[in-house]
């Protein structure tokens, strides 16, 4: 949602997260109509791809090792890794310890973008979908269908063909 080095304000990590999950909601759910587990699914698209060399080529990254160009010969693997990413290494459990752990496996390249040791990024828009939501009444709580996302490749899969 946010593109690196353009901050989006409100302060410490954990209201950034209730901004961008506040904008997923906006842009995601009620103005193109999709449901929360649909909106989270399509985010899992960064399974594949990666950050193009815009910001520079020392700052290119996939989101996650199999979604690179070159991940296998016939390239990258459209598959759960991005989910099952954001719940099984992210070391905590709540958007409020994030803000104080930016050791591995994560390290701060611009206010609202990380990169991992092994040189995987993640944008707040990313981030987000990681841990419960702070304020359900501002942005539902997408950590439920992550989690569910990275336990289960076909729900998945199903999920994120329904809205196409």
């Amino acid at each position: 949602m946010n593109l690196p080095g353009f901050d989006m304000g409100g302060g410490q990590y954990p209201g950034r997260c209730t901004l961008v999950g506040a904008e997923i909601q906006e842009k995601m759910i009620r103005r193109n109509g999709f449901t929360p587990e649909e909106a989270t699914a399509l985010i899992g698209a960064h399974t594949i791809g990666s950050i193009r060399g815009t910001f520079g080529s020392s700052l290119a990254g996939p989101w996650v090792p199999n979604g690179h160009d070159s991940a296998t010969l016939k390239g990258p693997i459209f598959d759960n890794a991005y989910h099952d990413f954001l719940i099984n290494t992210i070391p905590v459990n709540a958007c409020n310890d994030f803000a104080t752990s930016f050791n591995p496996p994560f390290n701060r390249q611009f206010p609202t973008w990380y990169r991992t040791s092994n040189g995987l990024d993640h944008l707040d828009s990313d981030i987000v979908l990681a841990f419960p939501s702070l304020d359900t009444n501002i942005h539902d709580n997408f950590h439920v269908f992550t989690r569910a996302f990275a336990a289960d490749n076909n729900l998945f899969i199903t999920t994120v063909g329904t809205p196409l």
